[in-house]
């Protein structure tokens, strides 16, 4: 079976009820393509429109600190792992701040998908999904700006790399911009910290309890375009560079 017909089939699941979906045997690629046309159909990102300006902005300051500090002569290596510079660290708490003015179920709604992704560059040596692909993979969906039609603009084609860059900025720097240390002990294991191996069960019972936040954003909406039970092959964009996030 084609991609774009597994992912069609699973979306039917979903809108038949999600509670009779079961995704312990289906590919972690399906799955990704199926959160990823979600949340590209969301009526809008995760992270506002009225934001994509200065999420943009914060990017290109981090690039340019990225630059200078790539021009500094490098110390000797100690084995231990480099902490962000100062200049970096003032641009994550400017990101952490921006996030925090997000309505609140954006806010833990991309908390808990960006702690997943954290998770995932966990297997980077097996599933090649570091933070930069991720990044690249989920960028142009998580950080995009208002479309005045139905073509893609000039801006955001040359804004992709930032869009990529942000997004690898909060997988890779998810504990300090989440503020994760200030989370509820009862919220750590999902959001900061890998999870132990879950019973099908629990996963449909975990799943289920963090939905609430996904259905928020639609319901709360002004204007919701309601989508058919089966989406359009159509609708279903080819994989980004890198391939599908798997776990």
């Amino acid at each position: 079976m084609e991609l774009k017909s597994r992912v069609e089939k699973l979306c039917q699941a979903f809108e038949n009820g999600k509670d009779l979906v079961e995704l312990s045997d289906l590919s972690p690629h399906d799955i990704s393509n199926v959160l990823k046309l979600y949340l590209r159909q969301l009526p809008e990102p995760l992270i506002l429109y009225r934001y994509y300006n200065e999420f943009i902005g914060l990017a290109k300051e981090c690039q340019r600190v990225i630059v200078e500090e790539a021009d500094k002569p490098q110390s000797p290596p100690t084995g231990e792992k480099s902490s962000p510079s100062v200049q970096l660290n003032r641009v994550i708490f400017k990101i952490r701040d921006f996030l925090q003015q997000l309505p609140p179920a954006n806010y833990r709604t991309l908390r808990f998908l960006i702690a997943h992704l954290n998770r995932v560059t966990e297997q980077a040596e097996e599933n090649k999904m570091t933070a930069s692909n991720l990044g690249i993979i989920f960028g142009p969906t998580l950080v995009k700006p208002r479309q005045t039609d139905a073509e893609v603009s000039l801006s955001s084609l040359v804004d992709y790399p930032y869009q990529a860059l942000m997004v690898e900025l909060l997988v890779r720097h998810f504990k300090t911009i989440f503020d994760v240390s200030l989370l509820p002990s009862s919220e750590i294991t999902t959001t900061g910290q890998a999870s132990p191996r879950l019973t099908p069960q629990e996963k449909v019972q975990r799943l289920s309890r963090h939905s609430t936040s996904l259905m928020d954003i639609k319901e709360s909406a002004k204007v919701y375009k309601r989508y058919s039970s089966v989406i359009p092959s159509s609708h279903i964009l080819d994989e980004g560079p890198g391939g599908p996030a798997r776990s």
